[in-house]
């Protein structure tokens, strides 16, 4: 047996091992979303009336200003078909690389392969010819308040960059080459940060961003010590908020009793989805 056949022997060990763990994994993630408690609709995203508004204003600037809506239907029509069309032509040819590509910069698309592989970059230019339909759809609205207009742009942007292709496995070749070169264990990492943290916050998406092991006994006393011959009152202070933290430290969390569920959600004062 050569070398090579053993080392891919071993990958095909190491890979079917990664995907039982994926299986395992996508268990406690069930298990763990269904955990999850209901969290009142203030703290959510916005209702069904700023949806009903937003159609009825477009349904009315359809009725009142046909030409605009036509216009823009025909622009995300031109620049889509046209892009397919550019796209069939190129493999037509026998060459296996993208169309030209007109979209914007984007730092979600740095990897290579966005521009040069014929799939990923169709994919990623369909989507922003979409996205940029969608927000001038949405930017071009009448008949709505300041508020209003801004809650739906905002809202409108979160749902436009959620269905990135850079955000699904199988439309990233940045996440899919990574997926092979480690034999499925990055894909294993990832999952389990996910359910990690689900498990930890009882189902809610609350991604923690730091590592909640990092300040360690003795390095808090080394850093209050170091902070004594700065400052014995900047020392006072940092002793207080390790040992006893509180949300009033950060200026940018408040407190709000639920009364339903007596517990005291944390919510951040500048994205309050009721002021959005």
């Amino acid at each position: 047996m050569t070398t090579n056949e053993i080392d891919a022997g071993q990958n095909l060990e190491e890979l079917n091992s990664n995907l039982a763990k994926i299986e395992d994994l996508s268990q406690r993630l069930v298990a763990a979303m269904s955990h999850k408690r209901q969290v009142r609709p203030s703290l959510q995203g916005p209702g069904q009336d700023l949806y009903m508004k937003a159609a009825a204003a477009y349904m009315a600037e359809m009725m009142a200003n046909p030409a605009k809506i036509i216009e823009h239907q025909v622009s995300y029509w031109g620049k889509s078909l046209k892009h397919y069309v550019e796209a069939q032509q190129a493999l037509a040819s026998g060459k296996l690389e993208a169309p030209e590509d007109h979209t914007p910069t984007d730092k979600r698309f740095a990897n290579e392969l966005w521009q040069t592989h014929p799939f990923f970059n169709f994919m990623k230019q369909q989507y922003m010819l979409n996205a940029e339909a969608v927000q001038e759809a949405v930017s071009d609205l009448e008949g709505l308040d300041s508020d209003e207009k801004r809650r739906i742009e905002y809202f409108s942007r979160q749902i436009v960059d959620m269905f990135s292709p850079t955000n699904f496995l199988g439309t990233n070749p940045e996440a899919l080459t990574r997926a092979v070169e480690t034999n499925g264990q990055s894909l294993v990492d990832g999952l389990e940060n996910l359910v990690r943290d689900l498990e930890a916050a009882d189902g809610e998406m609350l991604v923690n961003l730091a590592d909640k092991e990092a300040f360690t006994p003795t390095l808090k006393a080394s850093l209050s010590a170091r902070l004594t011959s700065i400052s014995p009152s900047a020392a006072s202070r940092s002793r207080t908020r390790f040992s006893s933290p509180s949300t009033s430290d950060c200026p940018f969390v408040s407190t709000a009793r639920d009364s339903a569920s007596g517990l005291v959600p944390r919510k951040f004062v500048g994205l309050n989805m009721s002021t959005i």
